[in-house]
């Protein structure tokens, strides 16, 4: 569903509104959610999810083509975590299909290192969070 199909279903259920009317009010919505988001607030929509901001702290990271350390600066990412209750209703529905999806798997691709990539230091710990930033 896009912006657009939500502003026609809104207007088909509350025909009393003019099309610019329930337009300005997405898009009223759509700008409230983005200032909250930006001021680094939670926007929770009970049975919907919950909107957030994670911070993530500046970081060294690699250019994949050279192997040559890069300083990353910290940054500000959106997330979205889905509600219990719309989890349930998919997971429901998924349930309500005659015949699941198969499941393609990836075929394996070994991973080419430029001839001019420094060596990657070993990271400490169990490994477990590998891949992971």
């Amino acid at each position: 569903m896009t912006k657009r199909d939500l502003i026609r279903k809104l207007a088909q259920a509350y025909p009393r509104f003019a099309l610019r009317e329930v337009e300005g009010m997405v898009d009223t919505f759509f700008a409230s959610l983005t200032a909250a988001l930006g001021r680094g607030e939670r926007v929770e929509l009970r049975g919907l999810g919950m909107f957030g901001v994670k911070e993530h702290r500046a970081r060294d990271g690699r250019n994949p083509r050279t192997g040559q350390v890069v300083r990353v600066g910290a940054k500000r990412v959106p997330f979205f975590k889905v509600a219990k209750e719309l989890r349930a209703q998919i997971n429901a529905r998924a349930g309500d299909r005659a015949e699941p999806r198969e499941r393609q798997t990836p075929t394996a691709v070994a991973p080419s290192t430029p001839k001019h990539a420094a060596p990657r230091p070993a990271r400490g710990g169990s490994g477990a969070k590998l891949g992971r930033h």
